[in-house]
């Protein structure tokens, strides 16, 4: 197989395996009409010029439409041995109509509309993966082979017996499809780059890293798998490992997201300044406002750990602000993920009585955090399932205050606060941005060999 892709010695961060099952559910929901409805789908208009004896003359073929298909024995099988795939098709159907027109540049000689129906339609075409270069991966047919039983040709307008009359001539052209087929597949390229909208905040580089391998049960698809915030071109600083596969081969999507990934996302909101936030008394959740205020004497409350801010600053609310200052390491370990904020900076607030906003201390912040991910249907649940502090202080408006203090201050409003909104919003889970025409079913989720595992079954439905 020939390739010259430049982009080869880079390793992806995301790898789709796709099964012969699913491709076959695919095409065989697609000749069913169950994915995309084929009939009155309109077609690009075309025009051009035929040389003649007497001179050029121009055509225009518009309102192109198909109005009827019959595919429901469209197959697709992979070949390995080409590194493409085998498409056929028995005794279909399909019917076009078209409006018509032509003459020269100053005059239309005639118009109408035609009708072409093809019956009995026999197709085998084989499609290889040809070769790729610094922007497209190109396909080509290896074999083609058709034949139509039943053609016909019904012109309609001015002079329609005539035109009918020399039907013969267009039939001729149209029993062979392969040469147009050929054509057309030579003007298909696959682009390499690929830099797509996830959603407001994100962009996602989906550009191959090679080109797709077929295997007898499955095609193999690798891509860079890197994500940037808007408008940002940064590339990250580290490259991607090997992706361990263990052969897997038991269902009909498999796709392996990597650690170099899911960096990129958390580098990507690090560049965005989304891995800070200011949590005002209002962000507390309900009926947990007591425990941030400075006159509260119970050991629930921040003002048992600071008794200072009893004294200095009463009927006061504590603020807190949050900030990495690095990107977070993402670890993917065998039942869990662990994420790691290194040096976040922390800082304690206080707002008076007399709404006045005053810095108590600030100090650096190491938090380790492991938790758990499943699938449910197309939504993602995700648990903390432990945690670990560490605290440094950096600067202090209240006196001296030791490093203990703060950490079992802060394990307590991560505890109270934080912890149980986490595991909530990853109980209700997030949805999975999915084709509409795509349903998961049984899906799963793994965590081993570094990476994230998507194992899934797929129904093709739902009319696009």
């Amino acid at each position: 197989m020939a390739s010259c892709l430049n982009l080869l010695p880079q390793k992806p961060g995301l790898k789709v395996r796709v099964s012969q099952e699913a491709l076959s559910s695919l095409v065989e929901s697609f000749g069913k009409n169950e994915i995309v409805d084929l009939n009155g789908m309109k077609i690009p208009d075309k025009s051009g010029v035929i040389e003649t004896f007497f001179g050029d003359i121009l055509y225009n073929l518009t309102d192109f439409k198909i109005i009827e298909t019959s595919l429901t024995s469209l197959k697709v099988a992979l070949v390995e041995s080409i590194n493409g795939l085998n498409l056929t098709l028995s005794n279909g159907s399909i019917s076009l109509g078209t409006n018509w027109a032509y003459g020269t540049k100053k005059k239309v000689f005639a118009d109408g509309n035609v009708k072409i129906e093809a019956k009995q339609i026999n197709l085998e075409l084989l499609v290889k993966v040809d070769s790729a270069d610094d922007h497209n991966i190109k396909i080509s047919s290896h074999k083609c082979f058709t034949n139509i039983k039943n053609l016909d040709i019904k012109f309609e307008g001015p002079n329609s017996g005539f035109y009918n009359f020399l039907k013969g001539l267009f039939t001729k052209r149209l029993e062979k499809p392969c040469s147009m087929i050929e054509k057309a597949l030579q003007k298909v390229k696959i682009l390499v780059n690929r830099r797509t909208a996830l959603n407001r905040h994100l962009d996602v580089d989906l550009s191959f890293t090679d080109v797709p391998i077929v295997k007898e049960k499955y095609v193999e698809i690798n891509l860079k798998g890197e994500f940037f915030g808007k408008n940002n071109f940064e590339k990250y600083s580290y490259q991607a490992a090997n992706i361990i596969t263990d052969n897997e081969e038991s269902r009909m999507l498999n796709v392996w997201l990597t650690r170099y990934s899911v960096e990129t996302v958390l580098n990507a909101f690090y560049k965005m300044n989304k891995l800070q936030r200011r949590i005002l008394k209002d962000d507390y959740p309900v009926n947990f406002n007591q425990h941030f205020a400075s006159s509260c004497w119970s050991y629930t409350c921040i003002g048992f750990f600071f008794p200072t801010l009893r004294f200095f600053y009463p009927k006061s609310y504590i603020e807190i602000e949050v900030k990495a200052t690095e990107t977070p390491s993402f670890h993917v370990m065998n039942e869990s993920v662990r994420i790691y904020f290194k040096n976040a900076t922390t800082a304690f607030y206080v707002k008076t009585a007399d709404n006045e906003i005053q810095e108590l201390f600030i100090f650096s912040l190491d938090l380790l955090v492991h938790a758990s991910l499943s699938l449910s249907g197309n939504t993602l649940h995700w648990k903390i399932t432990k945690h670990f502090f560490s605290v440094s202080l950096m600067k202090t408006n209240i006196g001296p205050i030791p490093d203990m203090l703060i950490t079992n201050a802060v394990e307590f409003l991560f505890n109270k606060a934080v912890l149980p909104e986490l595991n909530k919003v990853g109980k209700d889970g997030k949805k999975l941005k999915l084709p509409s025409i795509l349903k998961l079913e049984n899906a799963s989720l793994k965590t081993s060999h570094g990476n994230i595992l998507l194992q899934t079954d797929l129904k093709f439905s739902n009319k696009l």
